[in-house]
């Protein structure tokens, strides 16, 4: 079992505390490791600063793989493209207030018109020690 950092905004801090956010989308890293069901993810805010919290430690229950056409306006997540009423719902979930915000954060930190990753969840009530 294998444990992943997963670093919040402070933006997001307390949706994360208070259970209403549980997935993070995260771009495919230069490793191409992405966690599997069962690893700790341990999430934090602030990390690599004196102000670093720890928000909890989980397991993931589920992990998706999510790509994201910008032009497009378009996600598919493991293979099937969202429609509209579950884009929204991604977008929510996620810690937006509507889709537009949701494709204006990815799209600001993309490197180009696609964004490719992964979508840990995790069940807030499940932490560990």
């Amino acid at each position: 079992m294998a444990s992943f950092l997963l670093n919040f905004q402070r933006q997001f801090a307390p949706a994360v505390l208070a259970g209403e956010k549980c997935m993070t989308i995260r771009a495919t890293r230069k490793d191409r490791k992405v966690p599997e069901v069962g690893d700790v993810l341990a999430l934090y805010t602030g990390l690599r600063t004196r102000g670093a919290q720890l928000l909890m430690k989980t397991p993931a229950t589920c992990v998706w793989r999510i790509r994201m056409d910008f032009q497009e306006r378009m996600v598919v997540v493991d293979g099937a493209r969202l429609d509209h009423d579950a884009l929204r719902l991604l977008a929510r979930n996620d810690g937006f207030q509507s889709v537009d915000a949701f494709f204006d954060f990815f799209r600001a930190s993309a490197e180009g018109p696609l964004f490719e990753g992964f979508a840990p969840h995790w069940n807030p009530k499940e932490r560990l020690q």
